[in-house]
C-alpha cells in the first residue's frame, strides 16, 4: 500500500504545533543606568501572524523606563526607579501559551549626569566665583572714620 502526501496541503496541516516554552533570568539593574538588552530563550511552534516569536508581558508591571519587544522577546531600556517589580512574561503560539513569572530588581544606582548639565553647573560655579572676587568685602566698603571720630578715639 503506497501512502502519498497531498502536495497541496498547507504546511500547518502537516505539523502538530508544539507548546512554546520561555526561559531566562534577566539580571538586576541599576536605576539611571542603561540596561543591557536581555533576550528570553523560546522554543516551540511560533507561527502566529507569520512572526517567528510571540512574547508578551501578560501581567504585572515592568520597572519604569524599561521596555519589552514582543516580536524578539527582548527586555531593554533605562530603569528610572529602584525597587522590585513583579511581572509575567508569556510565550504563545498555535500550540498554546506558557507563562514565566519574574521579579525584576532595580537598585538605586548613581544616575548618569547629562554632560550638558555638568558643563552648565561648572560654568555657574565659575561665574559665582568671579562675582564673589569682584564684589567688595564688607570691610572695604566702610567709610574712613571722620576727623572728629579719629580725634575722639585718640584722646
Amino acid at each position: 500500500m503506497n501512502e502519498t502526501v497531498d502536495q497541496q496541503a498547507p504546511l500547518s496541516d502537516l505539523l502538530t504545533p508544539v507548546q512554546p516554552t520561555i526561559s531566562g533570568a534577566p539580571p538586576s539593574g541599576d536605576a539611571g543606568v542603561p540596561y543591557p538588552p536581555f533576550t528570553f530563550t523560546t522554543t516551540g511552534t511560533f507561527m502566529d501572524s507569520g512572526r517567528r516569536r510571540s512574547c508578551e508581558i501578560s501581567s504585572g508591571v515592568l520597572p519604569p523606563g524599561m521596555r519589552f519587544n514582543g516580536n524578539t522577546c527582548v527586555l531593554y531600556g533605562t530603569p528610572t526607579t529602584d525597587g522590585a517589580f513583579d511581572f509575567v512574561v508569556s510565550a504563545r503560539g498555535p500550540g498554546g501559551t506558557t507563562a514565566m513569572p519574574l521579579t525584576q530588581t532595580m537598585a538605586l544606582g548613581t544616575p548618569l549626569m547629562n554632560l550638558e548639565f555638568v558643563s552648565l553647573l561648572v560654568m555657574m560655579i565659575a561665574v559665582m566665583a568671579i562675582i564673589a572676587a569682584r564684589r567688595p568685602s564688607a570691610r572695604s566698603r566702610r567709610q574712613p572714620p571722620s576727623d572728629r571720630a579719629r580725634a575722639a578715639s585718640a584722646g
